[in-house]
Order: C-alpha cells, then sequence, then structure tokens
C-alpha cells in the first residue's frame, strides 16, 4: 500500500507516514460540502494522529485529527477520526470529540469516551462532557450521556 508523508504528521515517535486511503477517508467525510486547495493543504499540514490497537489483533486503530482551530473547540476540544485496517483499505469506526481510549472492552474492542471539557464543577474540579461508546460487535454505539467532575490539571504545550 503506498502511504503519503505529510512533513508535520507526528506520533509519540516522531514523523511518520500514513496511508494514503485513511487520509483519503478523512478528507472525504470532512469535504463532503466542498474544500478549497488552500483548506486542503492547510489541514493536512495539521494532520496530526494517535493509535491504538483497540481489538487486540496486532494492528493499530488510527485517530486522526487536525490540530486547528477550524476543527477543535476551545480547550483543544478536536475532533477525531478513527480508522480501522480491513483488508487493502480503511474503514471509518467513528468521529467525535476528543476521543479517549478505555480498560473495559465490549465484545471484543476497547471502549472509548468522547470527553469534552465544559467549564468547572467548583475551583480546580473541571466539568466533563463524557458520552461512553460501546461496540456492539459491529460498530460503536454511543450511550448516554454523562456529567463528570475531574480534578483539573493543566496540560503542558
Amino acid at each position: 500500500m503506498s502511504v503519503v508523508a505529510l512533513a508535520s504528521l507526528t506520533n509519540q515517535d516522531g514523523p511518520v507516514s500514513l496511508p494514503d486511503e485513511a487520509v483519503k477517508l478523512l478528507f472525504e467525510d470532512t469535504c463532503q460540502k466542498g474544500c478549497s486547495d488552500e483548506e486542503l493543504a492547510l489541514w493536512k499540514s495539521n494532520l496530526k494522529y494517535k493509535s491504538h490497537d483497540l481489538n487486540s489483533d496486532g494492528v493499530s486503530e488510527l485517530f486522526l485529527y487536525i490540530d486547528h482551530s477550524d476543527w477543535c473547540g476551545a480547550g483543544g476540544n478536536c475532533s477525531y477520526w478513527v480508522f480501522q485496517k480491513v483488508g487493502a483499505g480503511y474503514k471509518l469506526l467513528l468521529e467525535d470529540k476528543v476521543l479517549e481510549v478505555k480498560d473495559n472492552a465490549t465484545n471484543g474492542y476497547r471502549d472509548l469516551s468522547s470527553e469534552t471539557p465544559m467549564g468547572f464543577c467548583e475551583r480546580n474540579v473541571s466539568r466533563i462532557f463524557a458520552t461512553p461508546y460501546k461496540h456492539d460487535g459491529e460498530k460503536y454505539q454511543a450511550h448516554k450521556m454523562q456529567v463528570e467532575c475531574r480534578a483539573f490539571t493543566p496540560e503542558e504545550n
């Protein structure tokens, strides 16, 4: 499979290449209503990813996100697109804000949670709107959103 090298694309291990198919699917999804060449170039230059093996098959799923104000709300609430390798291509498993991988698993897939900071419950305690996702054997399904209060720990840049 060919790969597209994106200069700013990084992971914890440094610059990498991503499969063309995953990047193509991401921009097909984001540009359904049309994107200019300038927008695509800008977003590709801000494309980043994380990887997690969600189903313990030895092949990591890709969590792509565009680290840019067009795609991230206040506090870095970026949209994530999760892609799974299927045969010679990729399929979109889920798209939501600030996806976190949980320790629990359902139907052989690690649970996910969209966790969006939404102010404070009290001083130094963040209010988090969390939407848990569990795999139903076919795809991830959202469960009832929960409001959680957690000790506030600012991220260092």
